[in-house]
């Protein structure tokens, strides 16, 4: 029995996409750790909110990664922006949750050493 040209290249097509979905690579956080930089201190309103965020977030992005909380306060909430814009790794292993810091870059923009524009922004 010989296949039409149209259904032999129907059949090369489910083969080939078969294949390399065989081959695709794993989710970029898939076994990885993300670290939620929270600018304030343990057990204040930021850090809750932060950590209710952590503990539901990894279940929407897509390799679900394990998501660790990590507090960086001082200077209202300036030490933790600083730390993202200036040490913090720039491979997607951190995020962080600021509060108050983007109202106080737009009021006061020359008390911060990281120019907020810079940064993703999320939501």
């Amino acid at each position: 029995m010989r296949l039409s040209p149209v259904c032999a290249a129907l059949v090369g097509l489910c083969a080939l996409a078969c294949a390399s979905a065989a081959f695709a690579a794993d989710p970029f956080y898939k076994g990885k750790r993300l670290t939620l930089l929270v600018n304030f201190a343990p057990g204040g309103p930021t850090d809750i909110e932060g950590r209710l965020l952590a503990k539901y977030l990894g279940r929407h992005i897509e390799g679900q990664p394990f998501i660790v909380v990590q507090n960086k306060d001082g200077a209202g909430g300036l030490v933790g922006t600083n730390y993202l814009g200036e040490v913090a790794p720039r491979d997607g292993s951190m995020a962080g949750y600021f509060t108050g810091a983007a109202w106080k870059f737009v009021t006061d923009p020359e008390s911060h050493r990281v120019d907020l524009r810079s940064f993703e922004f999320i939501g």
